[in-house]
């Protein structure tokens, strides 16, 4: 079986896989950035210095088009580490003006960007240890550098999704109930859709919820296999894209990029094709240069620079809800100054009024204490009482 990071085609092949997966993050980002700012203006009013973005189509615009031609010319040819660069800043900025709209940072974004930023450490790393770019053999050897890097940053954001479920109640019976809530909550009410009875089976069975909530986390956990041997890598990415599969028929939620990336680095691309062709696959486009032991000698400092990359990668990742956190901690957090009552009534929360429609509720009354907020719904039949409260610091986690 040809070995994905030993075959320049291969390579190749995942280099274009991942350009043309920032073409299409910068497009629905532009894309959902611009619907957004148009049906959410109040969110982008509070968002601070991210609302810059989109209250301007024209910067939408042109932050779209820088990361879709930087991602061409990544895309382009071997080593192409300053288009890279340019497309990964391009993309954040696209991100944080689209979370401006929401509210929320979505993790379907991450699975590029992380593997970019791997991509381009790998890079780093391979110019570290002498890989000269002009020398064709020492620079498709660090693209093999930059696939390796990149796929570790691809299976860490699955790893950092299982982990965060271990900090969790998960052991405890948590997970089949955060299963439930999960299926139910993507499901609309009174819409006979396919995916209803399944949604019915799962959240009425307590102990099937429990196994897919175990299956999650095997499946989660195991994604270093990407990393290991082609037919490990092939198996792994099989498992992760069959977990994906399932999250979308229960949930209906599906993620395009880490799916269509895992299938990218797990399968023999190229293998197949040459079977097809009829072809033997001779191994001649395979990578066969290596450092010499002089240059190995930097190894201890590569070592230092990849915990140094994916510690940067932790404090550049925002959490999935900062935004909605950040509002209500800086918010509510400082009732007690501006009042002498414990509750204090506002006439505005963050994006949200007095009188604003909430999916059919009408916000009456708005009140803040020192540890939450609380929004009073009318919806002319009933009324209902929302409490939103901040994250304590002991529940932080990752982003998955």
């Amino acid at each position: 079986m040809i070995d994905t990071f030993r075959d320049t085609r291969a390579l190749r092949l995942t280099r274009v896989v991942l350009a043309v997966l920032i073409v299409f993050d910068a497009v629905t980002l532009a894309y959902r950035t611009l619907r957004g700012a148009v049906a959410h203006p109040l969110w982008v009013e509070s968002a601070g210095w991210s609302g810059v973005i989109p209250r301007s189509p024209v910067l939408v615009i042109s932050l779209a088009v820088v990361s879709a031609v930087a991602a061409i010319l990544f895309g382009k040819r071997e080593g192409s580490l300053i288009p890279g660069a340019l497309a990964l800043v391009s993309l954040r900025l696209q991100h944080e003006g689209f979370a401006a709209t929401t509210g929320l940072f979505e993790e379907p974004y991450y699975h590029v960007g992380a593997f970019l930023f791997g991509w381009l450490g790998g890079g780093l790393i391979a110019r570290l240890l002498r890989a000269r770019p002009e020398v064709p053999e020492e620079r498709s050897w660090g693209e093999r550098v930059s696939a390796l890097c990149g796929t570790a940053m691809l299976a860490g954001t699955w790893m950092n999704a299982g982990i965060s479920k271990l900090r969790d109640d998960w052991f405890e019976g948590a997970g089949g109930d955060v299963i439930r809530l999960m299926v139910l909550r993507h499901t609309v009410p009174g819409h006979d859709t396919w995916r209803e009875p399944i949604v019915n089976a799962i959240a009425s069975s307590p102990r099937g919820a429990d196994a897919m909530a175990w299956a999650t986390l095997v499946v989660e956990l195991s994604a270093f296999g990407l990393l290991l041997s082609p037919r490990w890598r092939a198996a792994t990415a099989v498992t992760l894209v069959a977990f994906h599969v399932g999250t979308f028929i229960t949930a209906g939620i599906f993620f395009v990029q880490a799916a269509t990336l895992a299938l990218c680095v797990g399968l023999p691309w190229v293998a197949i094709q040459d079977r097809g062709r009829g072809a033997a696959g001779s191994g001649a486009s395979a990578v066969s240069w290596k450092p010499t032991r002089e240059k190995l000698a930097r190894v201890p400092a590569i070592i230092a620079s990849s915990i140094g990359m994916v510690a940067t990668a932790v404090l550049l990742i925002p959490p999935r809800s900062h935004r909605v956190e950040s509002l209500l901690t800086s918010q509510a957090g400082s009732v007690s100054h501006q009042s002498a009552s414990p509750v204090l009534e506002l006439a505005r929360f963050g994006p949200v009024e007095q009188a604003t429609m909430l999916d059919g509720w009408s916000v009456r009354t708005i009140r803040a204490e020192s540890e939450a907020a609380l929004f009073f719904l009318d919806d002319g039949d009933g009324e209902c009482v929302l409490e939103v409260r901040p994250d304590s610091p002991g529940a932080a986690r990752g982003p998955f």
